[in-house]
């Protein structure tokens, strides 16, 4: 899938769902490093051209990327900015979820 993702951004470079798309494969696969990447061309892009249900997990997954880097302060970032996105929309476990890791990184 990454490799046919690729292949589709390539053709068209602007188009940020696909590389929403491949930054979650990326973070399946372990590739942290390539979702950090994608997800951060996704904002680039403008994050309203993907479909409003994927907007959090773009900082999300992102910010379990940068734990996996070791990226602690970025990590916090990224997830503080999902924890508002979670809070805005009214998802109260997607808050708890944000702020148990936010927790267990600051310690």
């Amino acid at each position: 899938r990454i490799d046919t993702l690729t292949q589709a951004i390539e053709r068209h470079p602007e188009n940020a769902a696909l590389y929403n798309s491949r930054g979650w494969y990326n973070f399946l696969d372990g590739n942290y490093a390539e979702t950090v990447a994608d997800y951060g061309r996704v904002i680039e892009l403008g994050i309203e051209n993907i479909d409003p249900v994927y907007h959090t997990s773009v900082y999300h997954v992102r910010g379990l990327a940068y734990v996996e880097l070791g990226e602690k302060a970025l990590a916090i970032e990224s997830l503080q900015v999902a924890g508002e996105m979670y809070r805005a929309s009214g998802e109260s476990a997607g808050v708890e979820a944000i702020e148990g890791a936010i927790a267990q990184l600051s310690e």
